[in-house]
């Protein structure tokens, strides 16, 4: 029983180092880019250096780094109004939530592909097909491989959902070439 409890809490530690990790990257791409300056592409075109530094006060953007990370976390968080800086203001977790349905498909979808091709690579392997036999006689376990990844590569913005990619989709393209954006 301890060993069980000692595995549970090792793997919960891990699991917020890791997101800890994850959120601390995420803040450097966005916020800290060399080039990329929030409270401009809030502002508008050629804002005045008066308007920068209303909207750098009114983001935390001129406080110290961890002050700056704190605020983001709380605004994602707990107060839910963290905005988009590249949508001029659109709250981010509403539009996650409004994603949520989408992603899900994808994932589930992904996971069904991704199951019936470990099934079929694993039966080639037990009933001992070869790359070779596979190559004269069928598609070969790279391309089963092949198709899983590109079936599941496709972003749910792109395609709305996994059910498209097979069955053609609305916009009459199947396979890979659905993922194009629409």
């Amino acid at each position: 029983m301890v060993a069980v409890l000692t595995f549970i809490v090792r793997r919960s530690l891990w699991a917020v180092l890791c997101m800890f990790v994850i959120t601390v990257i995420v803040f450097f791409i966005f916020f800290k880019t060399p080039g990329v300056d929030p409270a401009r592409a809030i502002a508008g075109r050629n804002p005045s250096p008066q308007v920068l530094a209303e909207v750098r006060a009114q983001l935390g953007l001129n406080r110290p780094l961890w002050v700056q990370y704190g605020l983001m976390m709380k605004k994602i968080f707990i107060s839910r109004d963290l905005v988009s800086y590249s949508d001029q203001g659109i709250r981010v977790v509403p539009e996650i939530f409004g994603a949520t349905s989408a992603t899900l498909s994808v994932v589930f979808g992904a996971t069904v592909i991704w199951i019936v091709m470990a099934i079929a690579t694993g039966v080639a392997a037990a009933v001992g097909v070869t790359a070779s036999d596979t190559l004269a006689n069928g598609p070969s376990v790279s391309t089963t491989v092949g198709v899983g990844v590109g079936g599941t590569g496709c972003g749910s913005r792109q395609t709305g959902g996994i059910g498209r990619l097979g069955a053609g989709g609305t916009n009459g393209r199947s396979g890979a070439s659905a993922c194009s954006s629409k």
